[in-house]
């Protein structure tokens, strides 16, 4: 019976890790950073961070400090901030990523003109729920605008794919 038990849970594991496909879990992560960005677009910046970022969230400012902490004692604002992913990257376990890209904040929705342009970093994490969720979120400034209209980019990095075809081609030499 032991032997029978144990025999289930290699089966699962390992039917677990057969289905693990590192680019259906990148689209994943960037449709939840899709939901994130149109949150922030229909609510604000606050209440979006709030609903997307983990419990345990660090936000880089410029150190480490307690992301949902810091942004539960922020007051709502009319500042809008976007962002569009333009390079992302998936664990081959499937349940960590990052994507990357140009950000711009505005006084206000309705401003044309940008306050300020940046770029952007997010660490995500896949959660218990299956749910993605902001573990680490970081940027910084940079002088000029980027290209941040319209939703973010659906192009998937090259990473997991090159990365597997790689490690193929070096266990057949």
């Amino acid at each position: 019976m032991r032997i029978f038990l144990l025999g289930l849970c290699l089966l699962a594991v390992t039917s677990h890790a057969q289905e693990c496909d590192p680019q259906a879990a990148a689209q994943a992560m960037l449709e939840n950073e899709t939901r994130f960005v149109a949150l922030g677009q229909e609510k604000d910046a606050r209440a979006a961070s709030l609903e997307f970022l983990a419990d345990d969230a660090i936000m880089l400012e410029p150190g480490p400090v307690n992301a949902k902490k810091t942004w539960n004692e922020r007051k709502a604002a009319p500042l809008s901030l976007q962002w569009k992913p333009s390079f992302c990257a998936m664990a081959r376990s499937c349940d960590l990523g990052f994507t990357t890209g140009p950000a711009e904040w505005r006084r206000s929705k309705s401003d044309e003109k940008p306050l300020g342009y940046g770029q952007y970093m997010s660490l995500v994490k896949e959660q218990k729920d299956d749910d993605w969720n902001v573990v680490v979120d970081g940027g910084g400034p940079v002088p000029s605008p980027q290209h941040t209209k319209g939703p973010p980019g659906r192009k998937l990095s090259p990473t997991p794919t090159r990365t597997r075809a790689l490690n193929e081609r070096a266990a057949q030499n």
